[in-house]
């Protein structure tokens, strides 16, 4: 972008007179050494319409890029708000499944408890560890999805 810009001041004024100035000094041998001083002036004779095309190509360039400079961060701020409702709806399910979990192992010692005193059944005791054990794989499926939301959301930082 601030390489177009340059280019579009520079040809906004690129049809100006332009004034220069030269100062110059020369070493003699045997004779008295030389100082000249040059001033010029040199006028543009016509400004045709191909540089007022020019500079505005360059102008509605420069527009193309802010628009796309706005595009990318508009994409980039939805892109990221949508990472973080993700990762608040992942935490919360994660702490949903950490509860359930916490209940499932309070109610394997109770079955264990009542299978000691012959009040249930092994496959009762099986069931609930096999649901202890998808909790377990939820858990993990979980924390994995909320590692990689970080790593998205860290890229795009």
């Amino acid at each position: 972008l601030d390489t177009i810009k340059r280019e579009i001041e520079r040809m906004q004024v690129e049809h100006y007179p332009d004034l220069f100035l030269s100062v110059g000094y020369s070493i003699r041998p045997d004779i008295p050494n030389l100082i000249t001083l040059r001033l010029g002036l040199s006028l543009p004779l016509w400004k045709s319409k191909r540089e007022d095309m020019l500079v505005l190509e360059k102008k509605e360039r420069y527009g193309a890029k802010l628009l796309e400079l706005e595009d990318i961060k508009l994409r980039v701020a939805g892109e990221f708000a949508a990472l973080r409702e993700s990762y608040l709806i992942n935490m919360e399910i994660l702490s949903t499944i950490e509860k359930e979990i916490e209940e499932k192992k309070k109610e394997i010692e109770a079955l264990l408890i009542a299978y000691e005193y012959e009040k249930t059944d092994i496959r009762e005791i099986l069931r609930a560890y096999r649901a202890l054990w998808s909790l377990e794989f939820d858990r993990a499926r979980i924390l994995k999805e909320l590692n990689q939301i970080v790593a998205k959301a860290e890229a795009l930082q």
